[in-house]
């Protein structure tokens, strides 16, 4: 399985097509999750076919997804599964075989965003909170200790009004466990489509 433990970062860059650029048309999701220097470590694509498609169209940013990470080799490392529901966002973190890694699980707040990230057990590893007043960063913290960070970069102005191809920085914190980070970078895609994805 992916072992991000050797990064204090990496960036998750969203790979758009060509048709999305110029319809309205939703495709399939597809990340590179890359290290610092730029070269890519995992492959994140959306499962699904032809029901998956018209899902999309018809739910968009809130349909349920399921985003199977492989490396260079073409293996399966980690699986983001997003369920279908009512209010708060969920999104499960899963190994090749289907065990568990993690959860991020949104929760409710009135001011800001919220999203506890829980271990295999459903143990809180800390939770994410976005600001009002800066709404592309989401501060990964720990009794109140700032143990990690997404943040959304800036695009330019031509690909941040005409697609929604984003690209985030995940930082992590030094003693942050291989499972949590692969959690840690599930929650930025969690992110992206509740945030970010459907712009209009």
């Amino acid at each position: 399985m992916a072992d991000l433990t050797p990064h204090d970062r990496v960036v998750i860059k969203q790979v758009r097509e060509m048709i999305e650029v110029f319809t309205d048309w939703e495709t399939a999701n597809k990340y590179a999750i890359q290290s610092a220097n730029g070269s890519t470590l995992l492959f994140a694509a959306e499962r699904g076919g032809a029901g998956a498609m018209v899902v999309r169209a018809l739910l968009k940013a809130a349909r349920p997804f399921a985003l199977e990470a492989v490396d260079a080799a073409g293996a399966t490392q980690v699986i983001f599964r997003r369920p279908w529901t009512w209010w708060m966002s969920r999104l499960e973190v899963l190994r090749p075989d289907g065990a568990v890694l993690g959860t991020v699980q949104q929760r409710f707040t009135l001011l800001g965003r919220r999203y506890a990230v829980l271990d295999a057990r459903g143990q809180e590893l800390g939770r994410l909170d976005g600001s009002l007043f800066r709404p592309w960063t989401f501060k990964f913290l720990r009794d109140g200790s700032e143990i990690g960070r997404i943040a959304k970069q800036w695009g330019g102005l031509t690909r941040e009004v005409f697609t929604d191809a984003d690209r985030f920085e995940v930082r992590f914190a030094p003693d942050m466990d291989a499972d949590a980070r692969l959690v840690f970078v599930g929650a930025a895609m969690l992110i992206d489509f509740r945030h970010f994805e459907d712009r209009g």
